[in-house]
């Protein structure tokens, strides 16, 4: 089996450990995995599948000569966020893709900065518009801003912007007439680090000035950039997860060609580069990351008031008046989606789920997830592997 991942990276690490974690749940798939922890050389790709490889995943980072080679090879083929893949023609080998909800990247990129201040001014930096992924966070994250009335401004960069000398003017001229603060999104972690290194290079002010989410929540970017980077974290893991079923379905002979899953974000990660200017978006974001690190748990509104040292009345009151929604509904929102990732990755039992999410009845846990997804828990589980084609 030929895994082609970049190994170098958290999100390769953490996609071959859903790899990993679909075979040791799964006693019918016996893999003898052949492991690329690179973007390989056309050659040696050639000389890997032609001894007898039975199936391929690999990931973004492959260019289009390499996809086809592995698509033409008469394996079946799982891609994981491959930008903007160019499929054979004529009738390719069983074939299927998993790609990061960019969609979700984009609209929760733009509540999570929504709830960290007032901003004058939203702005996207990205890829050009050949790059798919890229392009989906953008129309989501302007898409949700124009729902509340509010405006994006759209900065495209090369695809290796350090490389390019003019990449610095191109930012400061796009930056200097938006109105400060300004809150950007950036398709991901390599160019929020660049947003911030040109920053700190001009003495603009992060995040008072120019606050900046990331995507992808490389560690080693992000606790090393000065300020450091909040981030949003993508279910890496999911997607292998996903790929190395949807791998073993297809060597089962029951997969369609061309289908397409689509993998979930996990959480946003904040750190200082979108730290709340106001007191009461701190407050919120000190909220969120105590619901967030006791979300398998039960919690009450009381808990987390104790816990701020703030009556109950004034948190509500102050959470509302940020996020529009009350601790509760937070609460709620964030121990369902607890439980549906637990659906989503595990075979575990709704029994089970239930218990070792601290429900106080499976009754009151199927009602509760029905009224937050419109799903029953059994159909929710079937649903996130029924195929959807691209068109």
């Amino acid at each position: 089996m030929l895994v082609a991942l970049h190994m170098a990276y958290q999100d390769g690490r953490d996609k071959y450990n859903g790899v990993l974690r679909y075979l040791n749940e799964d006693a019918a798939a016996a893999w003898d995995i052949h492991l690329l922890r690179a973007p390989p050389p056309k050659k040696l790709l050639v000389d890997v599948i032609s001894p007898g490889i039975q199936g391929a995943i690999v990931s973004g980072g492959l260019d289009d000569d390499i996809f086809r080679l592995v698509a033409q090879s008469n394996v079946p083929c799982v891609a994981i966020d491959i930008s903007q893949p160019a499929i054979p023609n004529g009738q390719p080998s069983p074939l299927a893709f998993v790609d990061i909800d960019s969609s979700a990247i984009g609209r929760r990129g733009a509540e999570y900065l929504l709830g960290q201040g007032k901003f004058n001014c939203f702005g996207f930096v990205g890829y050009p518009p050949d790059c798919r992924w890229s392009s989906e966070r953008c129309a989501a994250f302007r898409t949700r801003l124009v729902e509340l009335g509010l405006d994006c401004a759209e900065l495209v960069l090369p695809y290796n912007p350090h490389l390019v000398p003019a990449t610095h003017t191109a930012f400061l001229n796009w930056l200097r007439p938006l109105r400060k603060p300004v809150a950007i999104l950036a398709a991901n972690d390599e160019l929020a680090r660049l947003v911030l290194n040109i920053c700190k290079q001009e003495n603009i002010a992060v995040p008072n000035e120019v606050a900046v989410l990331g995507v992808d929540n490389e560690q080693i970017i992000c606790t090393h950039t000065t300020p450091t980077l909040s981030s949003i974290q993508p279910d890496f893991e999911q997607a292998g997860y996903a790929a190395a079923r949807l791998l073993q379905e297809m060597m089962n002979g029951s997969a369609p060609t061309l289908t397409r899953y689509i993998a979930p974000i996990k959480q946003v990660i904040g750190r200082n580069s979108t730290a709340p200017s106001l007191p009461t978006a701190k407050m919120v974001l000190r909220v969120e990351e105590y619901i967030r690190n006791h979300a398998g748990k039960t919690i009450h509104v009381a808990d987390i008031a104790r816990h701020l040292n703030i009556s109950r009345r004034l948190l509500d009151l102050r959470f509302r008046q940020v996020t529009g929604n009350t601790v509760l509904s937070a609460i709620q929102a964030a121990r369902i989606e607890r439980v549906a990732h637990l659906l989503r990755t595990t075979n575990l039992t709704i029994t089970e789920i239930s218990n070792l999410c601290e429900f106080n009845s499976e009754n009151h846990l199927r009602r509760l997830f029905k009224k937050h997804t419109g799903y029953t828990m059994s159909d929710y589980r079937r649903s996130r592997w029924s195929p959807s084609y691209s068109g």
